[in-house]
């Protein structure tokens, strides 16, 4: 695994913290709350954190695992966690798909 710090990690990074700061302060009601779509915040934020999971295991080779879901409150760390496995690959192509997963998420939470 690569830790170096490339364009597409730097953008990922960048693209993230702003929703991860946005949202880390946020009350179990905060995350009930429904979206456009119908969902909660924290089962889009969960469905993110699973496609992040799943991104990082396909780079790196590993199967698939089932996400523990933990409380609404730890969906930041989850998130903030999952993104780091992604950067963590070094991989180019995921570090865009990423974005897209996390930029999808912040325009959900925004609606």
């Amino acid at each position: 695994m690569s830790t170096r710090t490339s364009r597409g990690t730097r953008e990922l990074l960048s693209c993230a913290e702003p929703l991860l700061i946005r949202c880390a302060n946020w009350t179990p009601r905060s995350w009930r709350h429904k979206q456009a779509d119908g969902r909660s915040r924290a089962d889009a934020a969960f469905a993110a954190v699973t496609a992040l999971a799943d991104l990082a295991a396909d780079v790196e080779g590993r199967p698939r695992r089932p996400v523990p879901r933990l409380d609404d409150l730890g969906l930041p760390d989850q998130l903030a966690v999952m993104v780091n496995d992604v950067v963590r690959t070094g991989d180019e192509a995921a570090c865009r798909q990423a974005r897209v997963i996390i930029r999808g998420l912040s325009r959900s939470f925004a609606g």
